[in-house]
């Protein structure tokens, strides 16, 4: 029986930290070691994950028994994927989560479109348009 032999991703690399001085966001931990306490930590997770949600939606994962080495390929996997479909395949498989409520598939380019309802200084309102940014290359919203 031949053997199958899976592509090597293509190796993410990301942007260099920009050298601009910016206020980052303290972003909580979910802290997966809490799992080995029993219930009480499965509950004092579930509350945690649940408010940091509620309150914040961005958060690190730590103790999750992850290495960098795996991390690194699920990102790398992840990166081929989304830079390397063609197009007419992303369309083919166009995530409609506003229509069907369901996440999977591709958001393509443009899917996400805000409006914001702004209260002038002068006491009028006017509406501000807000848009995602978008990926050059994928054709993605990130």
């Amino acid at each position: 029986m031949p053997s199958v032999r899976r592509p090597e991703p293509k190796v993410f690399t990301p942007v260099a930290p920009t050298k601009e001085d910016l206020d980052y966001a303290d972003l909580p931990f979910i802290d997966f070691a809490l799992l080995e306490k029993g219930e009480k930590g499965k509950a004092e997770l579930a509350k945690t994950l649940d408010n940091v949600m509620k309150t914040q939606g961005l958060f690190y994962v730590i103790n999750h028994g992850l290495s960098e080495e795996e991390i690194q390929r699920q990102v790398d996997i992840g990166w081929t994927i989304l830079s390397d479909t063609p197009i007419e395949e992303k369309k083919a498989l166009e995530g409609k989560i506003q229509e069907t409520g369901q996440y999977r598939g591709f958001k393509l380019r443009n899917y996400y479109q805000y409006s914001l309802l702004v209260s002038a200084s002068n006491g009028s309102d006017c509406k501000m348009a807000l848009s995602t940014r978008l990926s050059n290359t994928t054709g993605l919203a990130i």
